[in-house]
């Protein structure tokens, strides 16, 4: 069979870096439009400057009319995270918003949604992925920190995501008040660590406000034992005892004296708060077999109410 051989680690990853888009794709991966729709979010998500719509339509190789149809499909996509496209004459396309809106846009638009198009980029990201998850694993793995093997995954997209957009000079811009406050985590020192070894590793310099960005990130993400039920603190006990009231006055199912369930429920809701705090978005690739179970899922719609 073939293979192919790095003779020049350098240049291959200049390559990777850099050029990979130009060869990465054929006409009959992006004649599906759904893919065509992930390649543009890619194209204008990692790219400063505006994008000529000529030239879009040239690498997808479809006609202008076929670009707007795209586009407003794209627009749609992405505007339920507060961020647009802007089309200006003379300039062409890019997308704005603010960082962290753009940051999680990308993620859960383009990453989360799975389609051949994926099996053409791993390619271009499959290097670099690997790169970031084996720092990272060495870091959680000094400090004994855990967390569950879907959450780890979305880590490692944000960190890839959070690698392109520094390339470009797009960094995360955070409240001072809100960096002051992360710093006090103990996450943050993880995410120092994690920082330091990125930094050397793709020879590129993270600002401070990475450092709190990704430990926004990692104090959402923490997976809890049973030893470490002292860290629910009385306000999510409280939440957890208003969401099985509601359950029993709605259901007339009466949770309060499980025990395990109350206390599971409130180290569910630790990193919970923190994610709708910081406005993350976590997918869970097993919510429609969740959803099979109807009565569970529908008393925990209600208990979410809270």
């Amino acid at each position: 069979g073939y293979r192919f051989e790095i003779t020049d680690v350098d240049q291959f990853r200049n390559f990777i870096a850099n050029r990979w888009h130009e060869f990465a794709f054929d006409h009959s991966v992006l004649a599906d439009k759904g893919n065509r729709i992930q390649f543009l979010l890619k194209k204008l998500a990692f790219k400063k400057n505006y994008c000529l719509a000529a030239d879009l339509c040239d690498e997808l190789q479809i006609s202008r009319s076929q670009l707007s149809l795209d586009l407003n499909i794209l627009k749609e996509k992405i505007e339920p995270f507060n961020v647009r496209l802007e089309v200006r004459p003379n300039y062409g396309i890019r997308i704005t918003g603010n960082e962290i809106n753009l940051r999680l846009c990308i993620a859960n638009v383009l990453y989360n949604e799975k389609s051949h198009f994926d099996q053409e980029v791993e390619f271009e990201t499959q290097w670099v992925n690997n790169e970031i998850r084996n720092h990272v694993l060495a870091v959680f793995e000094t400090y004994h920190y855990e967390t569950s093997e879907i959450i780890f995954d979305n880590l490692i997209t944000h960190l890839f995501i959070a690698l392109e957009r520094i390339k470009i000079g797009e960094p995360i811009l955070m409240d001072s008040n809100d960096l002051i406050e992360l710093k006090q985590n103990e996450e943050y020192r993880i995410s120092s660590d994690i920082v330091d070894r990125l930094q050397r590793a793709f020879n590129i310099s993270f600002p401070e406000d990475e450092k709190g960005y990704i430990t926004m990130h990692l104090s959402g993400k923490r997976v809890f034992d049973d030893s470490s039920s002292n860290v629910v603190s009385s306000e999510v006990d409280q939440l957890v005892q208003k969401m099985i009231d509601r359950i029993n006055y709605i259901f007339e199912i009466d949770f309060s004296k499980d025990l395990d369930l109350r206390i599971a429920l409130g180290l569910h809701c630790v990193p919970l708060v923190k994610r709708i705090q910081y406005q993350l978005l976590l997918k869970n690739p097993l919510l429609e077999d969740i959803k099979k179970h109807k009565q569970a899922f529908l008393i925990a719609k209600v208990a979410t109410e809270e």
